[in-house]
């Protein structure tokens, strides 16, 4: 609910956005069209908005220097939310619901399982001292 409000404000507030020149448009004029329905999107996310094209090349590139600055990674880890942890059923079973029931829980807990597993990564207790990380989450 909340992301189709911010939708529903960024398609109304289109003309009073900053939002720069695309190159997309550029190469059309370049080209010579002159219908501009054809031509890009009708609606222009910003790079704020989180899970946009340009939020999403942003932080591809974020990645990039990332790499650029400390080197190839050396490794990757892939960490999954299990239903099954107990911190998980001890919030849903006393309410007589399963875990799908309550993604709010699930999110919460599986953010403050990451972050444990950062710090941790973080002391540099298992993989020696850390220079740069990048974390994903996708739901």
């Amino acid at each position: 609910m909340v992301e189709s409000e911010r939708l529903l404000y960024l398609r109304l507030k289109q003309p009073n956005l900053r939002l720069g020149k695309f190159k997309q448009l550029h190469e059309c004029m370049v080209r010579g069209e002159t219908n501009a329905i054809n031509t890009g999107q009708r609606i222009i996310l910003p790079k704020s908005f989180t899970g946009g094209p340009r939020y999403m090349f942003n932080n591809c590139k974020d990645a990039f220097a990332i790499c650029k600055y400390a080197g190839y990674p050396s490794y990757f880890i892939t960490m999954t939310c299990n239903s099954e942890w107990n911190e998980i059923k001890r919030e849903v079973t006393p309410q007589g619901l399963h875990a799908e029931d309550r993604p709010d829980i699930l999110c919460r807990i599986f953010k403050l399982k990451v972050d444990k597993l950062i710090k941790e990564l973080k002391r540099g207790t298992f993989f020696g001292k850390i220079i740069g990380y990048c974390l994903t989450i996708e739901f």
